[in-house]
């Protein structure tokens, strides 16, 4: 059995609810997916083995035939249509995937930051998320428990206030006034509470959001991002790391969208 400590409460079980990462963390755990994303956020198959854009605007997915679920009955196009695989937090033999080598894995909620590490140490759990530089360093003096970490998606950044009509001093190039209005006719800028505004920088967006080829899609959405670091549409302020902490007899891959994965671990020796 494999047990792991969380860095934070859930508030919903729902795959369709509330995508925050404590959240996904348990989720994730839990239900299936077409296609996952890996420790660098790339897409790999999952419940398919394979995909490709066969139109400008048309992507099909060719589902695995060998999936079922505990009860062996098989997994079909239709359920894909109407949700997710679920699967249980006891181990499923008949899995599509790599062959896991724990039966059974509990997610156990340890808010307290400080809490975590004792319980680790104390081998009331085998590994945890969330953990803190301080963490890392402190397991280095113990040699039944290590740390890993890899740079995460999120940064911390401020954003400017371009919601007032009279900011002060803050101006274009030629003088002219700053101020930007979201579009929620097409859906957008509901997340972008500093209101920048860019059309070269939509027009980019615009064209990354309707490719399908991969490789193309991700040198756009690179491109954007430059375009708005360039215009200081954010301030950032550091670049985060995740880390998590492990005892030494469990591997622990890590993941840059800050989830705990229990398929993703594995005894040391392996």
């Amino acid at each position: 059995m494999l047990s792991i400590a969380l860095g934070g409460a859930f508030s919903s079980n729902d795959q369709h609810v509330r995508a925050r990462p404590p959240n996904g963390a348990v989720k994730q755990n839990i239900f299936d997916r077409l296609v996952h994303s890996d420790g660098n956020f790339r897409v790999v198959p999952g419940l398919v083995h394979s995909h490709e854009a066969i139109s400008p605007t048309t992507r099909e997915f060719r589902l695995r035939r060998d999936v079922t679920r505990h009860d062996g009955s098989p997994f079909t196009a239709a359920d894909a249509a109407f949700t997710f695989e679920r699967v249980a937090m006891e181990s499923n033999p008949a899995w599509w995937g790599e062959q896991q080598p724990w039966n059974r894995a509990i997610c156990r909620m340890i808010a307290d930051q400080a809490g975590r590490i004792p319980v680790l140490l104390a081998g009331d759990v085998d590994a945890s998320g969330a953990a803190s530089t301080p963490d890392v360093e402190r397991l280095r003096a113990f040699c039944r428990a290590s740390g890993v970490r890899v740079p995460a998606l999120g940064n911390i950044c401020l954003r400017p206030d371009r919601r007032r009509d009279d900011r002060p001093g803050v101006t274009g190039p030629d003088g002219e006034r700053l101020i930007a209005t979201p579009d929620p006719a097409r859906g957008r800028g509901t997340a972008n509470r500093s209101l920048h505004s860019n059309p070269e920088f939509d027009a980019v967006l615009d064209r990354a959001l309707s490719t399908l080829d991969v490789a193309e899609r991700e040198a756009l959405f690179r491109q954007a991002a430059r375009i708005a670091m360039a215009d200081h549409a954010i301030i950032l302020l550091h670049r985060q790391v995740n880390m998590w902490a492990s005892r030494s007899a469990v591997r622990v891959t890590p993941r840059n969208d800050e989830r705990t994965m229990a398929m993703e671990m594995r005894p040391a020796a392996s």
